[in-house]
């Protein structure tokens, strides 16, 4: 009986060491590289007390009704931050006229992503992955960058602005003058063969014709779910967050893992503009609803006055 009781004992103990040492690795799971970086819906952060401190320090008036004096409150994070990344999600983008695939509007609503925007369906079903890209790709000709973008560059001229993380691929922060930007998910603006991983005209891709060199199918550069996102971009990304004084979200609804964790990962002020609540809220020092493009028009106006 005894021994039963210690064997038991022990187990216990393990058991009890094991949720506590999983709970530690999950936590950490941005910075581990076989499960921090695959493109995915799943994966929230377990850093709960961090949210409660978040929600504590929230500005007062934080609602939608009082939205200048947000502004002004963020552009003095700004004025006061030696070191300020800015993370971009598909909402940034929305005032240029590329869609928000998952607004109400979005693309998504009307096309699964994980039933396009995958491997499988290269493989599998190219016919429908080729004309989701080539759709999406001809619809960027007609794109140009707007005055958020225009901002978020003159910012980084200024030396306000240390770094852009952005999900998107439509590369219209390089187009309006930025040059410190990480594609944490590539970009649509070339091309490969996704056997031999050569690089491929646009243009032959657009024409649905394979490699030239291996006869593979060609696909955008851009990271599909469940594929892993591009090392370098990331780790850039993931040191700047770290050293942050302020981390500036804007355009996204924090559900694509791993980016989703990236603003709990700094000790600095955090800030969201998005054009609807998330959820997400909770965890930032500064909720900002609205469109990037005026939001960020008018901070930029107001760092200019003052």
């Amino acid at each position: 009986m005894g021994e039963i009781s210690t064997k038991n004992a022990a187990f216990f103990a393990m058991a009890e060491f094991i949720v506590d040492f999983s709970t530690k690795i999950f936590d950490m799971a941005v910075s581990d590289k076989k499960r921090g970086r695959n493109f995915d819906y799943n994966g929230r952060g377990s850093n709960k007390n961090r949210g409660v401190e978040r929600m504590a320090e929230r500005v007062e008036n934080n609602d939608r009704g009082n939205n200048e004096s947000l502004i002004r409150q963020l552009a003095a994070f700004i004025r006061e931050s030696q070191y300020t990344v800015v993370l971009t999600g598909a909402g940034c983008s929305v005032d240029s006229g590329v869609p928000d695939f998952r607004s109400p509007q979005g693309w998504w609503r009307k096309i699964d992503p994980r039933t396009v925007a995958t491997v499988e369906a290269l493989q599998t079903n190219y016919e429908l992955f080729h004309a989701f890209y080539k759709a999406r790709i001809e619809h960027l000709d007609g794109v140009r960058p707007h005055v958020g973008h225009h901002a978020l560059a003159r910012w980084e001229q200024e030396g306000r602005l240390r770094l852009i993380a952005t999900q998107n691929v439509d590369g219209l922060h390089q187009a309006a003058g930025s040059r410190r930007v990480e594609e944490l998910h590539g970009s649509i603006r070339s091309c490969r063969c996704h056997r031999c991983q050569r690089g491929a005209e646009r243009d032959r891709f657009l024409s649905g014709l394979p490699c030239p060199e291996c006869g593979g199918r060609l696909r955008p550069n851009v990271v599909l779910f469940g594929e892993a996102l591009p090392d370098m971009a990331w780790n850039r990304a993931l040191e700047a967050v770290r050293r942050a004084e302020l981390v500036l979200v804007i355009g996204t609804s924090l559900q694509v893992y791993p980016v989703n964790q990236l603003p709990r990962m700094t000790e600095g002020r955090t800030a969201l503009i998005n054009a609807e609540e998330t959820g997400e809220e909770h965890w930032f020092d500064l909720f900002i609803p609205g469109r990037a493009a005026p939001i960020l028009e008018r901070t930029d106006a107001m760092l200019r006055t003052t």
